[in-house]
């Protein structure tokens, strides 16, 4: 007869079962089971992201790009692959505290405050174009003198510079480019007498002034350096350099000038459109170049608005703690409250305070103008 299970009180208990089951089973799953194996392939996952965060401090992903990727093609036909700079070079070889420098050098600082300037006036035009002819005469008046004041003090500099040049400096140094300045400038002196230019439209005494200031030393600049020369009677080994950088800087400027005055203002002689205020930008843009490149002593950098963002203002994920802050200005600054370390005493707080949030929540900050100073925000 088949045995019935039983039904009494201690066999209808759930627990005792249990206390008896559990252990043959645990038992049965010891032989089946390798739990230090599964501990293993649990751990690896673990291990992976360990070693991968530590490459981050180790590796350099963005040169790794840089020596794989090719570089950037050159745009507009003001730039050539001579010129180009590639910003993440930049960004590798300039310091962060050498940045904030940079950025507060007096003709870098006067660039930036001209391009945040112009693409303010330029957003008025796109808006309403057909009501801001004096607007955009004006913009491209103060972008005219501008370049040409330039060019005239730029140009002095280099005859000076070219007096002082030896024939043995003189071989090493593309001096075709002071002809050029000279060709770009008798351009532009006569571009006034042709209709459907711009500089028809924004005739001005003392740009034309200027203008034949210009000319007269990019002339005497070229006969200079196209004299034959000896021995320099002045011994100075940074001649070639520093004459090579200011070549290169009125060079750019004058190809910049020609291209602003012989814009074609079109039939109807209506300067606000979308072409006008794309060079007028770009051209500013190139100014800040040729103030960075002045200042750093290098060949200018080609660089376009972003690049510049992330050279001059973009110090998110910034060590400065070594930074001298004494008598720098922090306006349009942008950085995290994570990633930017400050040197001691700085009152992060106080700099917040002082800050605006790019977007809720985000942890970005950006200085606002004429808010930070560094005696302000020294803690006490």
């Amino acid at each position: 007869m088949t045995d019935r299970p039983a039904h009494g009180p201690q066999a209808r208990d759930p627990y005792q079962r249990l206390d008896r089951v559990v252990p043959a089973l645990s038992d049965a799953l010891d032989g089946i089971l390798d739990v230090e194996a599964g501990l293993r392939e649990i751990l690896v996952v673990s291990h992976h992201d360990t070693a991968v965060a530590g490459l981050g401090s180790v590796l350099d992903a963005e040169a790794g790009l840089a020596a794989i990727l090719p570089p950037v093609p050159p745009e507009g036909p003001a730039r050539t692959p001579r010129d180009t700079v590639r910003t993440e070079v930049l960004l590798r070889t300039i310091e962060p505290q050498d940045r904030l420098a940079l950025r507060n050098e007096p003709e870098v600082r006067t660039a930036g405050r001209l391009l945040a300037r112009t693409r303010g006036e330029a957003y008025v035009l796109r808006q309403e174009p057909p009501h801001r002819a004096e607007l955009a005469r004006r913009l491209a008046l103060d972008l005219a003198l501008d370049l040409t004041h330039g060019l005239a003090l730029d140009l002095a500099d280099a005859l000076d510079l070219a007096r002082d040049l030896s024939i043995t400096a003189a071989q090493d140094l593309d001096l075709s480019r002071a002809a050029d300045v000279a060709a770009s400038l008798g351009r532009v002196a006569a571009f006034g007498a042709h209709r459907r230019r711009l500089a028809d439209l924004i005739r001005d005494e003392e740009l034309a002034t200027l203008i034949d200031l210009a000319h007269g030393r990019a002339t005497g600049l070229t006969r200079e350096l196209g004299r034959d020369r000896g021995i320099a009677l002045t011994f100075r080994l940074d001649v070639a350099d520093d004459l090579d950088l200011v070549l290169d800087i009125v060079h750019g400027r004058a190809r910049d000038l020609d291209r602003l005055l012989g814009f074609e203002t079109g039939a109807d002689q209506d300067v606000p459109h979308g072409d006008f205020l794309d060079l007028v930008l770009d051209i500013r843009t190139a100014e800040i170049c040729r103030a960075v490149g002045g200042a750093l002593g290098r060949k200018p950098p080609t660089l376009d608005g972003d690049s510049l963002h992330a050279l001059l203002d973009d110090f998110v994920t910034a060590d400065l703690r070594n930074a001298d802050l004494a008598g720098i200005d922090l306006t349009g600054v942008y950085w995290s409250e994570r990633g930017t370390r400050w040197p001691p005493g700085l009152d992060v707080g106080a700099l917040k305070d002082r800050s605006d949030e790019t977007f809720p929540g985000g942890g970005t900050w950006v200085v606002r103008s004429g808010t930070a100073t560094i005696h302000d925000l020294a803690e006490r």
